[in-house]
């Protein structure tokens, strides 16, 4: 809900009741942060009552002296500016007052899992009431509300058997997550979309739970981490390569002047391998640096394939053709097209002569 405060500056409202003996430090709700930064936007006495942090918790600093006070928070991203205007409600010692059992919750999730699914860690977020002695019971739908209940007393509502608290999502991308009533007055946070890893790895949402009837409102941040799995193939950086060595005096050790290279979007470790054995020719498993030991400084054509492993996954193989051989460069034998890429030159194979012709 957004309204204005004092200007024509539009604010998302937030309502939040706090404890008559609230001690200084405790959290009163969590705003979302994104990289923003969060101040109080008067320097007046309410400065001595409440403060935003920079990662946008709002802490009480000492209890107000009136029962209802209202201020706002600026926020900046950049060039971008909001306010966030929050009313807040000191409550009586004998008031029915609604917290969360924690500020912060934390959960994890493997991504890939099916919608439905429950985070882990968050099976159970709970409140705690104080001076009410019945059983409380969790709502998560926002249609559920009891007209009986609205408006009842503080006597009324403390002499019932039960209590029912409405739980709800109230920022963060709602359309990827549910809460769940677990049957024992808490919920539980559920997925309703499978989550990919590579696309994000972490969620921040913001859950309130209030009572139908009591200004007593709480909230608490959840993040919800996803964990990565081994899910995709690793792919080599090119279908093709191709290496032309000129004037080759190969060392004892071989000729190593050519690799290959691969990604991974898992971030796994990769292996290089070659797909068929070829004769004087090796490839470093770690690095993809390819070594030859030709017998002969002929000219002559290396024609192999090589591919990436990551533990589970193969890719698909990509070609290597090695030229070695003179470059003499008034010859008709070496008639071609040269590519250059780096410090190094390649001749495509499909328009290179073959071995027979050179």
């Amino acid at each position: 809900m957004t309204t204005a405060f004092g200007d024509d500056r539009p604010c998302t409202e937030h309502r939040v009741t706090i404890p008559h003996h609230c001690e200084p430090g405790r959290l009163l709700l969590s705003l979302e942060y994104v990289g923003q930064t969060f101040q109080l936007s008067t320097k007046s006495s309410i400065s001595r009552h409440f403060a935003s942090l920079a990662n946008g918790d709002v802490i009480c600093a000492g209890v107000p002296l009136s029962r209802n006070v209202s201020f706002m928070v600026e926020c900046r991203l950049g060039l971008l500016a909001w306010t966030e205007l929050i009313h807040v409600t000191v409550a009586e010692k004998q008031d029915i007052l609604v917290s969360l059992t924690q500020p912060y919750f934390e959960g994890h999730i493997v991504e890939n899992a099916p919608p439905n699914s429950v985070i882990g860690g968050l099976q159970n977020i709970s409140v705690y009431v104080n001076n009410f002695q019945g059983r409380v019971l969790a709502d998560v739908d926002a249609g559920l509300v009891e007209s009986k209940v609205v408006g009842l007393r503080q006597e009324e509502i403390r002499s019932q058997t039960t209590l029912r608290v409405k739980f709800s999502i109230v920022s963060g991308p709602e359309y990827m997550f549910a809460l769940a009533d677990t049957g024992t007055g808490s919920v539980a946070l559920t997925t309703l979309v499978e989550l990919d890893y590579e696309r994000q790895s972490q969620y921040l949402l913001t859950v309130v739970a209030t009572v139908p009837g009591l200004a007593s409102t709480a909230s608490a941040r959840v993040r919800v981490y996803v964990q990565n799995i081994n899910d995709n193939a690793p792919q080599m950086s090119r279908k093709e390569y191709v290496f032309q060595l000129d004037d080759v005096v190969a060392p004892e050790g071989g000729v190593t002047s050519m690799r290959v290279a691969a990604f991974d979007t898992d971030d796994d470790q990769l292996t290089y391998s070659i797909d068929d054995e070829v004769e004087g020719v090796s490839i470093d498993p770690n690095t993809g640096e390819i070594y030859i030991r030709p017998e002969s400084m002929e000219p002559r054509f290396y024609v192999f394939r090589v591919l990436a492993y990551d533990g589970l996954h193969r890719s698909d193989p990509s070609w290597v053709t090695i030229q070695l051989g003179r470059n003499d460069q008034g010859s008709d034998k070496q008639v071609g097209l040269y590519i250059s890429v780096g410090l190094q030159s390649f001749r495509h194979p499909r328009l290179c002569p073959s071995s027979a012709n050179v």
